[in-house]
């Protein structure tokens, strides 16, 4: 494999002082990776699924600034990015990113996806992975030497990569090469890399799981090793794992038939946050949630953040308490991100990024406009690195050729696309109200 720095388009810094540095008033700090997507089929509506969405960062210091928040668009917009995920030392942020690789005028499921990582401080993109196929949910290994992702192939041989085929999980050196396959054929999904770096954690169909039904469990697996070991099921659909800090338990989402028709159904059966032991002992279900809203532990692990109608709860991860709901009418929050200081936590509602207490009590804070629509966000390590010096010098686009792996299709020549020992520099243009 190749690995490539990519300058499709201008990479926008971030131009603010003293950024990601902690505030005097004890306010929220630090950096939040989000996706922000644009009309860019220019339909007059704003949807993932349509539409193409950026990287962009923003120092959550702006809370109450009279200035309001400035946004960075750290992509450009002739890609569609999403899933991002900070290095565990806050300097990088490694995305998935996709471009009109098959030449059709679009970029839709039919273009492939690979990772990328992007350094913060100077903006100078690497291509992590290098192949036909489509690689997200990226999760790093806990030193930030690998990368565990779901990467699917052309599996039914089709000749497009979609929804059809059957995702696994895969590792690779965070900065390219050493690809490894860690699971096949089995509909493995969503990796996550446990803080202490001896497991990975995924969503697969379970095994014994009757053939007619759409059964899901947890899997946790070795890093090195191919084995894995199912720890929840096979009698619901369990999705969306999350390592609490210590790696000692797994939360997740898990649904069941609750309505009784013999099929698991998110939109229709009851959803559950859940907590379980990492060898599968102990299983508690902690309230109601959202099918698709994710989940996030406080620092200290004795909390989770989810959503649930709509509004924002925090729940104690031991049990035994109702949970606490931080948001009421006129929200619609769709994803939630707790602090590193487990002070704040960010969310997106009505697709715009706040930020409130993470004890409840006071109003959530707009760090987008009303007019931005923002998914996924996420917020840096505490020791995430600052932009120190504008660039020099605003490079030309380089056309390179991505060679494909052995059986693929020819060679597709991918604007942009430049070898990583020619990284050049370039000048920051801050974009406000992101």
């Amino acid at each position: 494999m190749k690995t490539v720095c990519t300058m499709t388009m201008m990479l926008v810094l971030l131009a603010l002082p003293a950024l990601g540095a902690a505030r005097q008033d004890g306010g929220p700090s630090g950096l939040i990776a989000y996706i922000r997507y644009t009309d860019t089929n220019s339909d007059g509506v704003v949807e993932p699924v349509a539409d193409n969405g950026t990287l962009w960062v923003l120092d959550a210091a702006c809370a109450n600034a009279p200035e309001g928040c400035t946004g960075a668009n750290l992509t450009g917009e002739a890609t569609d990015d999403f899933d991002p995920a900070w290095s565990p030392d806050g300097a990088t942020i490694v995305y998935t990113s996709r471009g009109d690789l098959n030449q059709d005028g679009y970029i839709d499921n039919r273009d492939f996806a690979n990772l990328y990582r992007i350094t913060v401080a100077d903006g100078t993109i690497i291509r992590v992975t290098d192949s036909f196929t489509i690689d997200l949910k990226a999760s790093w290994s806990p030193d930030g030497a690998r990368i565990a992702f779901q990467s699917t192939a052309d599996t039914n041989g089709d000749t497009f990569v979609t929804f059809a085929d059957l995702p696994s999980v895969n590792v690779i050196n965070s900065g390219g090469g050493g690809r490894t396959l860690r699971t096949t054929g089995d509909y493995s999904r969503t990796p996550v890399w446990s803080p202490d770096g001896a497991q990975i954690a995924f969503e697969s169909f379970a095994d014994n799981a009757p053939s007619d039904t759409f059964v899901t469990s947890l899997f946790v697996i070795s890093p090195d090793a191919g084995v894995r070991t199912q720890i929840t099921g096979p009698d619901g659909m369990d999705r969306a794992p999350a390592w609490s800090p210590d790696s000692g338990r797994l939360a997740f989402v898990t649904t069941t038939d609750t309505d009784g028709d013999g099929i698991i159904d998110p939109l229709s059966d009851t959803n559950n946050v859940a907590v379980v032991n990492r060898d599968g002992s102990s299983l508690i279900l902690l309230g109601q949630a959202d099918a698709f809203g994710g989940l996030s532990w406080s620092p200290d692990g004795i909390h989770i953040a989810y959503t649930y109608n709509g509004s924002l709860y925090t729940v104690g991860a031991a049990g035994g308490a109702p949970p606490l709901q931080l948001t009421g009418a006129g929200f619609s929050v769709e994803e939630a991100a707790w602090s590193p200081d487990g002070a704040y936590i960010a969310f997106t509602s009505n697709h715009r990024l706040f930020v409130m207490s993470a004890a409840g009590g006071t109003q959530p804070i707009a760090l987008t406009g009303a007019d931005s629509y923002v998914a996924q966000p996420i917020w840096a390590p505490l020791q995430a690195a600052t932009p120190t010096e504008e660039p020099s010098a605003t490079p030309a686009p380089v056309e390179a050729t991505v060679e494909p792996p052995p059986g693929a299709p020819g060679a597709t020549a991918t604007p942009g696309i430049l070898p990583a020992d020619n990284l050049p520099t370039q000048t920051p243009t801050p974009t406000a109200n992101g």
